[in-house]
């Protein structure tokens, strides 16, 4: 369930996570290759599904240029932080839908979309 909920939270959600695996390795495991892997593994599939899998979906699915996505979501996480991260992809959407539909924006339609 923490996974679930933490996911929502760009970076400090993972690092969380990581942490509290920590602890419950240490509390579990004596070898520190034991105590190492859970987090280690978390760390690894966090970042490909972040980094890889969650813009591909989503540009996908709502027909917009991956690497965009990706750059849109540094751009708003930096400019507004979490919330900025939450609002990006639909500000994308409404990006390119707007420049679908106005002739002076077909380029930036274009740029967005697949």
């Amino acid at each position: 369930m923490a996974t679930v909920v933490l996911e929502f939270v760009p970076y400090l959600g993972a690092v969380l996570m990581m942490a509290a695996l920590t602890i419950t390795s240490i509390a579990a495991f004596d070898s520190v290759g034991r105590i190492l892997a859970p987090p280690a593994a978390y760390l690894i599939v966090t970042t490909i599904q972040n980094n890889i899998v969650s813009p591909l979906v989503y540009g996908n699915g709502l027909k917009l240029n991956p690497v965009a996505v990706l750059l849109g979501v540094i751009l708003w996480w930096f400019l507004w932080g979490i919330p900025g991260a939450f609002v990006a992809v639909p500000i994308l959407a409404v990006i390119k839908i707007v420049s679908d539909r106005v002739v002076t924006l077909k380029a930036v339609g274009e740029l967005l979309g697949e």
